[in-house]
C-alpha cells in the first residue's frame, strides 16, 4: 500500500518544489505559493491544475497566485511533454507536504484503494472488449513513461513508483494460470473438494497460462517498440 509515515501530499494548490529552469522557476514561483487561478479559472486542488494547464503547452498563460496572504499574477509559458502519447503543459512544481501520520496513512489507503479499482475497471474493459491489447504498455512502455515522469521531480517518480507496485500486486493476483492468483484458485478448489488436484494436470494449466502470457507480452511489447518510433 503507498502511505508515507512522514507527510501527505495536500489537495491544493500550494507548491511543494519548484523544478530549476521550469516554466514556474522562470516566472519567480516558489516553495509556499498557492495557485488559485490559471486563465482565470479557478484551482481548488491539484488536478485541476493539471486539467487546465494540459491544453496549454508553450502557450503564454495567466497564473494567480498568493503569497504571504497577498495575490499576485504572473504570465508565464507552461513546457510541453509527452505524457501518455500526448502533449500536455507543465509547469514544472510538485504540490506541497503536510506533514500528519495520521492523514498520511489515510490519504495513503485511499490513494492504494482508488488505484486498485482503476485497474480492476482496467482489466475489466480489456476483457469485454472495450480496451484494445494495443492500448497496453510493457516492459519498453513502463521504461519511456518512467523517463517521463522524473522529467517532473523526485515527488512525481516515488507517486509513479507506488502506481507500478500497486498494478503488479493486483495483476500477480488476478485468477489466472501462472500467477499467484491462479494458484490461489486451485488451493481454494482443493479445499472445497477435499482432496489435492494432480500435480500433472496443474502443472499443464500452468504452462498453458504461462505460454499465453509471453505471448501476450510480446504482442504488448512490440506495440511498445512501435509506438517508440512513431
Amino acid at each position: 500500500m503507498s502511505v508515507s509515515c512522514k507527510a501527505h501530499r495536500r489537495d491544493d494548490g500550494q507548491i511543494g518544489t519548484v523544478q530549476p529552469d521550469s516554466a514556474a522557476d522562470q516566472a519567480g514561483l516558489v516553495t509556499g505559493d498557492e495557485i488559485v487561478s490559471i486563465e482565470g479559472e479557478t484551482i481548488d486542488n491539484w488536478l485541476d491544475l493539471r486539467t487546465v494547464l494540459a491544453d496549454r503547452a508553450d502557450t503564454p498563460t495567466e497564473v494567480t497566485y498568493i503569497r504571504a496572504g497577498e495575490e499576485q499574477t504572473v504570465t508565464l509559458t507552461p513546457q510541453a511533454v509527452e505524457q501518455n502519447g500526448e502533449t500536455v503543459g507543465i509547469l514544472g512544481v510538485t504540490n506541497a507536504l503536510e506533514r500528519s501520520p495520521t492523514k498520511a496513512f489515510t490519504t495513503g489507503a485511499e490513494t492504494t484503494w482508488t488505484m486498485s479499482t482503476l485497474i480492476f475497471s482496467a482489466v475489466g474493459d480489456l476483457v469485454t472488449g472495450q480496451v484494445g491489447v494495443d492500448q497496453l504498455a510493457g516492459p519498453v512502455g513502463i521504461v519511456r513513461m518512467t523517463d517521463e515522469v522524473a522529467a517532473s521531480g523526485f515527488i512525481m517518480l516515488l507517486n509513479w513508483t507506488a502506481l507500478l507496485s500497486v498494478n503488479l500486486a493486483i495483476f500477480n493476483l488476478l485468477p489466472l494460470p501462472a500467477l499467484d492468483g491462479g494458484r490461489l484458485i486451485f488451493l481454494l478448489f482443493e479445499a472445497v473438494r477435499g482432496r489435492p488436484i494432480d500435480p500433472k494436470k496443474e502443472g499443464f494449466v500452468h504452462f498453458i497460462g504461462f505460454a499465453l502470457l509471453m505471448l501476450l507480452m510480446l504482442i504488448v511489447t512490440w506495440n511498445d517498440i512501435q509506438s517508440f518510433f512513431k
